[in-house]
């Protein structure tokens, strides 16, 4: 039998691991909308949080977005003819994120059309 004894404060978090962040983000455009749509992760969540950027590396913010399906939402809060940058990630019951669904780091680096 092994046991483990923890020192310290005993209000103190143990870390676990985050979340397992869901797949396949897509993002289709409409009249003063965005509706995005993921593949849930198999261990399922607390919450999908999306996050929204103008650029890929400026700061992203959280949004709120308008639940429309168990895997998808709709961003209302958006201005037609703008550029978006999205990522989401799950989020475990004490509200801490896990990794971002995509780094969005290949964004823009082609060559201009």
């Amino acid at each position: 039998m092994q046991s483990y004894t923890f020192l310290g404060d005993p209000a103190s978090q143990i870390a676990t691991p985050a979340p397992p962040p869901p797949t396949g983000l897509a993002a289709a455009g409409g009249n003063g909308q965005v509706t995005l749509s993921w593949t849930p992760p198999a261990v399922a969540p607390a919450a999908i949080r999306i996050h929204r950027a103008l650029t890929p590396a400026s700061t992203y913010q959280v949004i709120t977005c308008a639940p429309a399906g168990p895997s998808s939402c709709t961003d209302t809060s958006v201005a037609n003819a703008t550029r978006y940058y999205y990522f989401a990630t799950s989020v475990d019951g004490d509200g801490f994120d896990g990794a971002r669904s995509n780094p969005n780091d290949d964004c823009d680096a082609g060559p201009a059309a």
